[in-house]
């Protein structure tokens, strides 16, 4: 076994690669949602922060297809009571389920999760959304996991 000599130059190059790749892990690609239906796409939505603006009604948002490991993520805010207007679905295509809990953070104190099963659940409703952050990991080409917060009055829900 022998040692290497690494010179003071190489070793700041070394730490300045490093930080200069941990700031970028740190960037967030960020996707801005329209007040309409929208059918999210690989290219536009995944590995990104969607943007849920404020809605003018009940909008519904159509995922891609899983892959494990994809991943699409929804933020949702607003201002003061514009806020509690945030009515809007996430679902999928036939035969591809929802699988996990969303938290609903009542707006009136308490908190209660909703479940997705995996195997027939295809559309998460939440309702009267002051804020929200949902994330969505592909588990297998047919099940996305999701999970997340929802402050609202109204407590998510899960359906085929």
């Amino acid at each position: 076994m022998g040692t290497k000599r690494v010179g003071f130059a190489r070793i700041r190059s070394l730490i300045n690669e490093n930080t200069n790749q941990l700031q970028f892990r740190r960037e967030a690609a960020v996707a801005l949602l329209t007040d309409a239906d929208t059918t999210l796409t690989v290219e536009d939505n995944c590995g990104r922060i969607n943007i849920v603006p404020d809605l003018t009604g009940t909008r519904i948002y159509e995922l891609p297809a899983p892959v494990a490991g994809r991943v699409i993520e929804f933020v949702g805010f607003g201002e003061g009571s514009e806020a509690d207007a945030k009515d809007f679905e996430i679902k999928t295509t036939a035969g591809i389920f929802l699988q996990g809990a969303v938290t609903q953070l009542d707006t009136s104190g308490n908190a209660e999760a909703a479940w997705g099963n995996g195997t027939s659940h295809r559309k998460l409703t939440v309702k009267n959304t002051a804020a929200c952050h949902i994330r969505l990991i592909g588990k297998s080409d047919t099940v996305w996991y999701i999970f997340g917060n929802v402050t609202s009055a109204d407590v998510p829900v899960f359906a085929t």
